[in-house]
């Protein structure tokens, strides 16, 4: 009887100190400034059930996971968090900082010695943010720590301190080997500049970003700025740009993107039935 009550209490306590809420979670991380580790399960996944009921109980595991934030997430039930955090399979174990920072993942089912090494590792990089910010006052000039710095600053949805990394990165003159940051910094800014209604500015930035790099695909910098276009009560160009992204991009989703618009906004009818 009494081991039979034991078991029943180790099982309840062990659902306390997993959040099923990945907001109350974060907050909890942000309040008590932890690393956050993120188990992403289905109730179908059989190596979840084992990672649940044999891994994490490990000795060795779960003296690391006192230093984390719990977080359980049933995948099939928060589509939008799959979508956000581009999970492909489970059971995936997710490390982020305390302020949502990416830390890195495990895919599958590890060992408990394996998954153990992977907290310690994520333990020590808990202060992502203060660590790229002195990588970038110490080499202010650097296009990777800058483009880094507004990558960080993307994940936790800081959008205006990501713009100004990303432009600071697209700034500076770089050597061939980061050339592709360079162009990435300047498409992620104009990104972040819709996240920000900013759309004056998209209309420029997604302009320079075709003349820039004329050897890229047009489909999401003409689809950008014709919305950008489209808020600013710009309805022709924005039709414009809308009908030569259809015609022009390779990228089939982009070209359903497109497409929609035209035939909603517009009344297009006319574009073809793919």
């Amino acid at each position: 009887m009494f081991l039979f009550i034991f078991l029943i209490t180790s099982s309840i306590l062990a659902e306390e100190i997993w959040n099923s809420s990945f907001e109350k979670g974060m907050q909890s991380a942000r309040e008590k400034n932890l690393p956050v580790v993120i188990d992403f399960y289905t109730d179908w996944c059989k190596y979840c059930e084992i990672l649940e009921n044999k891994i994490f109980p490990d000795p060795e595991v779960s003296k690391e996971l006192e230093q984390f934030q719990k977080i359980r997430i049933n995948g099939e039930e928060n589509k939008d968090l799959i979508k956000k955090f581009q999970i492909t399979g489970y059971p995936t174990v997710l490390f982020l900082d305390s302020k949502g920072g990416y830390l890195g993942r495990v895919v599958g089912l590890p060992s408990a010695r394996d998954l153990a090494n992977r907290l310690k590792i994520a333990y020590e990089k808990r202060n992502l943010e203060e660590d790229l910010l002195k990588k970038v006052q110490q080499e202010p000039n650097s296009l990777i720590n800058n483009f880094n710095l507004g990558i960080y600053y993307y994940q936790t949805n800081n959008y205006d301190r990501a713009s100004e990394f990303f432009l600071k990165a697209h700034q500076i003159k770089p050597e061939e080997p980061t050339l592709p940051k360079k162009r990435e910094a300047l498409f992620l800014l104009g990104v972040m500049n819709i996240y920000l209604e900013r759309y004056s500015e998209c209309i420029s930035l997604w302009t320079l970003y075709m003349q820039s790099y004329p050897e890229m695909d047009k489909g999401y910098p003409l689809y950008y700025r014709a919305m950008s276009y489209y808020k600013t009560g710009k309805q022709q160009e924005a039709l414009s740009d809308l009908e030569e992204c259809y015609e022009q991009t390779a990228d089939p989703q982009v070209k359903a993107m497109a497409k929609d618009v035209l035939e909603k906004a517009f009344a297009k009818k006319t574009v073809p039935k793919d």
